[in-house]
């Protein structure tokens, strides 16, 4: 379970509300104590948003740098509120002595799931749904770099290699 609503996490955090983080963070640690009592192996999910989306250095052309498994995460007081939760998830992770767990950071996931009457719109969707109805202007971000990742193949556990969302071969999407 995850809350997923980047947004939407953040409009509730200013009314009051305090679901993202009770999924993200306390969710998945109870999740976390029972797979380190039953000497299970966890996989957690997380996100591209614990960084801070600058690759923490200064000039352009080295924020243009691809994030790798080690790089450093944002600092937790500027990233979005799903961000924030995210990292805090992972930290808390960290604190399961016992757990044997990895964490798997997704970004641009899309899926094809028709099952799921109520699942969220995903970029590739956005454009297809724009193209059928004839739109000529496509509002999207174009500031992002990212390899985009099917969801059917992250749950087969069998996204390609480098699928980490932001890869060296992460496709431009200005």
């Amino acid at each position: 379970a995850a809350y997923t609503n980047v947004w939407g996490a953040e409009k509730e955090k200013d009314a009051g509300d305090d679901r993202c983080f009770k999924i993200n963070v306390q969710g998945v640690l109870n999740l976390g104590s029972i797979v380190a009592e039953r000497g299970a192996r966890g996989i957690f999910f997380s996100t591209n948003y614990v960084f801070s989306g600058r690759n923490n250095e200064k000039t352009l052309e080295q924020r243009n740098i691809p994030y790798i498994e080690k790089s450093e995460t944002g600092d937790i007081n500027h990233l979005c509120w799903y961000g924030a939760t995210k990292l805090l998830m992972e930290k808390a992770l960290e604190s399961i002595l016992s757990l044997d767990y990895c964490v798997v950071r997704t970004a641009g996931l899309f899926g094809n799931d028709r099952q799921q009457k109520e699942r969220k719109k995903s970029l590739i969707d956005h454009v297809v749904e724009s193209v059928r109805e004839g739109d000529k202007k496509i509002s999207a971000v174009c500031d992002q770099h990212m390899s985009i990742t099917s969801t059917s193949d992250l749950a087969r556990r069998r996204a390609p290699r480098g699928a980490s969302g932001a890869g060296p071969n992460a496709p431009d999407r200005r």
